[in-house]
């Protein structure tokens, strides 16, 4: 139960700064097309300084009292909705515009670089992550990783093995390469677009989130629960803890893999089915003692952030709502009787 809280934590602060960011694009495009439509338009700064600005005369020189009507203002500088773009961001880095090593390379600058243009939302999110993070990793004699797991191997029975079968590096790595492949076919044999952008957002989110977790595991040189005394040391860059250690690499890859189709397909259905497979092998990681609590919290969270970014700031998807993927409930006359039909509509993953 604890193992889920947790978990249910870190993605419900992931879902806060998904809405947090769509609201933000859904500015940006409306007041980019409304200076598209009009070029000539000027910032609200830029007519409060024309001097040929209409003005309001005075009430000495008015033949009659002037009525002023009550207007809505927005007080926020026409410029500063711009000023919080990331760093490396724009439709010349996004797909169909740069190839895929060089827009994953920008890319992996560009998310540590944007973090002066956080939000509140951001902030928060980033800070439970850490805090949780920071607690269950600390040496309290034992740690609540240590204390967790313990607790953990308690529960080892015939049929939760069954349920969670304990997945290796190397077959995991083959299964990715597979998935791949089999999209790649997809879009290639079914002239899929769609589909072959999002393969491409996707094999970039994951090269960003395995370069980030090999980095981090790397300083951090933090022991896995089935390696050295069990105990989760930390060594710092003196030892390497290949595949276990900090944080979860088996994590951080599932998310970043299925979070981008969630993202960039968009439809809640996807979505649902994405963070479910997500969570159900995070937890199996967690099950076999592969990693810590904290290890599949951390690197979750690597992967989630990082899927969301890649498709929001380099997908060119610009579909309509109406066409993303819905669940539909209707009803369904026929004769003697009626009843209700469940459909899927709009977009599909292929």
């Amino acid at each position: 139960m604890l193992r889920r809280l947790f978990l249910l934590f870190a993605l419900a602060a992931c879902a806060t700064s998904a809405r947090a960011h769509a609201e933000e694009d859904a500015v940006e495009a409306r007041v980019d097309a409304e200076a598209a439509a009009d070029p000539e338009a000027s910032s609200p700064e830029e007519e409060a300084l024309d001097p040929a600005a209409p003005t309001i005369p005075s009430a000495s020189e008015a033949s009659e009292p002037v009525v002023l009507a009550p207007t809505l203002v927005n007080t926020t500088p026409w410029r500063a909705k711009r000023a919080r773009r990331p760093p490396l961001t724009g439709e010349q880095y996004r797909y169909g515009n740069l190839w895929l090593i060089p827009r994953g390379v920008l890319s992996g600058i560009a998310i540590p670089a944007s973090i002066g243009t956080w939000d509140e939302a951001d902030v928060a999110r980033f800070a439970s992550v850490t805090l949780t993070v920071t607690a269950l990793m600390l040496p309290t004699g034992p740690s609540a990783d240590v204390r967790i797991q313990n607790w953990l191997r308690g529960l080892d029975t015939p049929g939760l093995d069954r349920m969670f079968p304990k997945i290796y590096t190397l077959p995991m790595a083959i299964g990715l390469g597979v998935y791949t492949t089999a999209l790649s076919a997809g879009f290639f044999f079914f002239n899929r677009p769609k589909l072959r952008e999002y393969v491409s957002l996707m094999l970039e989110a994951l090269g960003i989130t395995q370069f980030y977790h090999v980095a981090l595991k790397l300083m951090i040189g933090r022991e896995g629960p089935y390696q050295g005394s069990r105990e989760g040391h930390v060594f710092g860059p003196t030892k390497i803890s290949f595949p276990g250690g900090t944080p979860s690499g088996h994590a951080a890859s599932a998310f970043a893999v299925l979070v981008t189709a969630a993202e960039y397909y968009g439809g809640w259905p996807i979505r649902v089915l994405c963070y479910l497979a997500s969570a159900y092998l995070a937890t199996s990681f967690l099950y076999n003692h592969q990693h810590f609590l904290s290890d599949v919290i951390w690197g979750a969270a690597i992967g989630d952030s990082v899927a969301k970014w890649v498709v929001r700031h380099r997908a060119s998807d610009q579909r309509p709502s109406r066409e993303r993927t819905k669940l539909v409930f209707s009803p369904m006359a026929f004769e003697g009787g009626g009843g209700m039909r469940l459909s899927l509509r709009g977009g599909s993953f292929l």
